[in-house]
């Protein structure tokens, strides 16, 4: 660009004198990228804290426009624009969170030639800034420069959403080389324009192994960490680590309909402190799209996080906490099968998650002679109940379970109202978390029954695996409280009632303890016999159960 004999060196004292009284606040540019539409000297220029250094756009090229990645979501408040004299007659300032779509934040015209100092007041709470030149100033024939470009804003905190795109990566692992997709960067993270609610981009072509992560800035708070993925085939998994600790289990992707098709997994609520964190995603199991990875604090920052009040990681069968209910009554639904008093159960390690699990092992057999209802008994299984020994009233109630899957198998995951001795069922409440039956393989349901609504009860919900039940872990959750109970599986909410609609049908008995129970039923009424197509032995795994208050 040809060299113009302007006043370079007052501007110049101007602008140290503008950066000194500014440097009083935080400029959120100058720990920032910075990239443009052209440039004649580089667009870093703009954002490096040198008053002697500038951008240049190419010469008479508008719109020209240089965008500043701030990183992560800022409440801004103001954009300063420290003009070299090839200036803007008219330019907006644009704000986004995904680098695609934008929103215009002021629209300043009038620019004269020369040198000048331009502070736009704008609001919201966007990543990306843009200067977008739409003409030049009269007299200016070349294009569009600036010395300095400052942002500010406030930093993260209470009621700001931090958003952190999946293509905005700071360090990564990708088993490929080159990027698959061929969009936004090179590298060999794999990139792909996105349909996604707000466009701009995702990360494709995911394999187990590898890793994407980022930098973020957070303050004290209570945070729902969630993350926006699609698949057109299911069975991904991935968690998220914050500097090098798990904060969010095993989120496992279903089909979601479509690579395009979009849904949001949801954490539970976790505390996390105030400062400058690395983030990490690692995949488990691969073929999934992801579009952000997004931290929600609480709405005033002041609740206390659920903490974990009790749990079991099955290193052993703890006496402690569990007892083995045995028989083969029927159990009130024509069931074939006889519990054993623990020969069905056992602890064994699975490297499928890297750590000892519980197995409850349903089989066609019965070496002890046990007799049933219906005389000697075809099958024995497992029956564990936490009574009168892990007893709990509200909260998170949760177990990662890989269950078995055969015609006439009937798993569950459970709580009884701890009153069953005084008041019986459904007086005393039932709480189904999570129950699988064999001729439905992809599903799993959760149900309430009590006075009114027990057997059939019309308070129930199903989930649909989008792959058959026993093909890997799942996280089968309820959070329950005084007004009402959710269900969860893998974080995605699939059913909900509140106690004003189970008092529709008979009364609310939830607010009293409640224990737990896992077991494999076989046949019954529901599920029906085991066929021809059946296989034993079938097993449970439960990698763990928690409670958390």
């Amino acid at each position: 660009m040809m060299y113009r004999n302007l006043p370079a060196l007052f501007s110049a004292l101007l602008l140290m004198i503008s950066v000194s009284v500014q440097a009083q606040n935080d400029n959120l540019a100058q720990n920032a990228t910075a990239s443009a539409s052209t440039q004649d000297l580089a667009a870093s220029n703009a954002i490096d804290g040198d008053p002697n250094t500038r951008w240049a756009s190419a010469a008479q090229t508008d719109p020209s426009h240089i965008t500043i990645d701030l990183g992560q979501q800022y409440a801004l408040s103001s954009v300063v624009i420290h003009w070299e004299a090839a200036n803007a007659d008219t330019y907006q300032i644009l704000g986004s969170n995904d680098g695609g779509n934008w929103t215009t934040l002021a629209t300043e015209t009038g620019g004269t030639f020369g040198d000048r100092t331009d502070t736009i007041n704008v609001a919201g709470n966007f990543r990306y800034v843009r200067m977008n030149g739409i003409s030049r100033s009269a007299g200016n024939e070349w294009g569009y420069s600036i010395w300095e470009l400052e942002i500010y804003g406030q930093n993260g905190g209470a009621g700001s959403v931090q958003t952190l795109q999946a293509e905005d990566y700071t360090n990564a692992y990708d088993t490929t080389a080159g990027n698959t997709g061929g969009a936004y960067r090179s590298g060999d993270v794999d990139i792909e324009a996105s349909t996604d609610d707000g466009g701009g981009y995702n990360v494709g072509w995911i394999d187990a192994g590898e890793w994407l992560e980022y930098t973020i800035n957070l303050d004290a708070d209570t945070y729902t960490v969630s993350s926006r993925v699609a698949s057109d085939i299911g069975g991904g998994q991935f968690t998220i680590d914050l500097n090098g600790s798990e904060i969010v289990g095993t989120q496992n992707v279903d089909n979601t309909g479509g690579w395009q098709s979009w849904t949001t997994l949801t954490s539970w609520p976790i505390a996390l402190p105030a400062g400058q964190h690395t983030v990490r995603v690692k995949v488990q199991s691969g073929n999934f799209n992801l579009n952000w990875v997004r931290f929600e604090p609480g709405s005033d920052g002041t609740d206390p996080a659920p903490q974990p009040v009790w749990s079991d990681e099955f290193d052993t069968i703890d006496s402690n906490s569990w007892t083995f209910e045995t028989g083969g009554w029927g159990w009130g639904n024509q069931e074939l099968q006889y519990y054993t008093g623990g020969d069905n159960a056992f602890i064994q390690y699975d490297s499928e998650v890297d750590s000892n699990v519980l197995v409850l092992e349903a089989r066609q057999e019965n070496p002890q002679g046990y007799e049933c209802w219906y005389g000697y008994c075809s099958y024995t299984s497992t029956r564990m109940i936490s009574k009168g020994k892990q007893e709990f009233e509200y909260g998170r109630m949760e177990a990662r379970i890989k269950l078995p899957q055969t015609q006439g198998i009937w798993p569950a995951f459970w709580m009884m109202g701890n009153d069953f001795d005084q008041v019986g069922w459904p007086n005393n409440g039932e709480i189904d978390i999570m129950e699988h039956v064999g001729f439905e393989p992809n599903l799993t349901h959760g149900a309430l029954h009590g006075p009114g609504y027990s057997g059939d009860t019309p308070i129930n919900g199903t989930h649909d695996l989008g792959e058959s039940a026993d093909a890997n872990y799942h996280v089968y959750a309820v959070e329950w409280d005084e007004n009402g109970i959710d269900w969860y599986v893998d974080d995605v909410n699939f059913y909900s009632v509140t106690r004003s609609e189970v008092e529709q049908y008979g009364n609310w008995v939830y607010d009293h303890p409640f224990f737990f129970l896992l077991n494999i039923a076989i046949g019954g009424s529901w599920p029906g016999e085991p066929d021809g197509t059946s296989q034993f032995p079938q097993r449970m795994y439960v990698d763990y159960v928690r409670v958390y208050q």
